[in-house]
């Protein structure tokens, strides 16, 4: 029986240390995925706080995570979900969370976020805040 949950996390949730370090205790209970947009912001972001690129691959090492590819599928939901949604959250705007969003649905994760709301389009799997999930774990 795998009792692991799987989850996708934003990038605003790396700034977040004491949550991280929370995660990097309860690592053997989760399956971390960031997708390669998360990858890219949270490299910029480690960048511009002094950090560096290594850091960041020492800390999704930390946490086993993993990093899934934008595939043809995805972007197909990509395409399907902005145009849906169109007027409630603009592609030109929201381009990164329906990318990070459709991933999550593929892999069957939930979304691990400070913005819910961006995500308010997916119906298939959670979306939690990093006390949510705690929460939720306890």
């Amino acid at each position: 029986m795998n009792l692991e949950m799987k989850i996708m996390l934003d990038s605003m949730i790396f700034g977040e240390r004491s949550f991280l370090a929370w995660l990097r205790i309860n690592t053997k209970q989760f399956r971390v995925f960031i997708s390669p947009i998360v990858y890219a912001e949270t490299a910029l972001w480690y960048l511009y706080s002094g950090l560096g690129t290594e850091d960041l691959k020492a800390d999704l090492l930390a946490l086993n995570a993993e990093v899934p590819p934008i595939t043809e599928e995805v972007a197909k939901i990509v395409a399907e979900r902005a145009y849906i949604n169109r007027k409630n959250l603009p592609f030109r705007h929201h381009a990164r969370d329906y990318v990070i969003g459709a991933q999550a649905v593929l892999l069957e994760t939930s979304i691990i976020t400070r913005n819910k709301r961006h995500f308010n389009w997916i119906n298939e799997v959670d979306v939690f805040s990093p006390e949510e999930l705690v929460e939720k774990m306890l």
